[in-house]
């Protein structure tokens, strides 16, 4: 909607006037927007206590709608089919994790590659980067990787397994996968 409609009072001659003259057949389309931050009793200039807390508040959204708008893949889900079929892996135990790589941005991911790096070597993984290919905007990917856990691996301790996604542009993601060795207890105490 127009500034009238949306925040109520004029702002012409703003960046959004300038990137989005109406004019699409000559200039494309930009979609543009000026977020207003703070609050009523900050106005339109904050006291300089206000600047710096602000600016920390919005840093996140801001890097993030800037990511979104090229490609950015990102390793959204990870579960673990182990060979027992208990969702637990144990020592001596293979399993497969199933990896969902989602491109949350508005442009497709191309060469997009998965290195994964386990933090002790009683998990043992692939060492070879996994090619993704191609993933469209707003879409995902599903690929599975065979793990092992060592018959020396004690139960009760977490092994991170470090995820690297790689793109055409040079972009460097990582995660981080946290793999429980055992089966974990939950004491569950209902009283009435």
């Amino acid at each position: 909607g127009t500034d009238q409609q949306t925040v109520g009072y004029s702002t012409r001659g703003n960046s959004d006037d300038f990137m989005y003259d109406g004019d699409l057949a000559s200039n494309g389309k930009i979609f543009a927007m000026t977020p207003e931050v703070g609050s009523g009793s900050d106005n339109f200039w904050p006291s300089t206590s206000r600047i710096l807390p602000l600016a920390q508040e919005n840093l996140y959204p801001n890097i993030y709608l800037s990511n979104i708008a090229g490609n950015y893949p990102l390793l959204q889900q990870t579960e673990i089919a182990d060979s027992s079929g208990d969702g637990f892996v144990e020592r001596g135990e293979k399993f497969y994790l199933l990896l969902t790589i989602r491109n949350k941005g508005l442009d497709s991911a191309h060469n997009v590659t998965l290195q994964l790096e386990s933090s002790s070597p009683i998990i043992q993984i692939p060492n070879d980067p996994i090619d993704l290919g191609t993933i469209g905007p707003v879409s995902n990917k599903f690929d599975s990787v065979q793990c092992s856990a060592l018959q020396l691996a004690q139960n009760g301790v977490t092994v991170n397994i470090f995820a690297t996604i790689t793109e055409q542009t040079g972009r460097i993601i990582r995660d981080t996968i946290p793999v429980y060795i055992g089966k974990k207890i939950v004491n569950t105490v209902f009283s009435d």
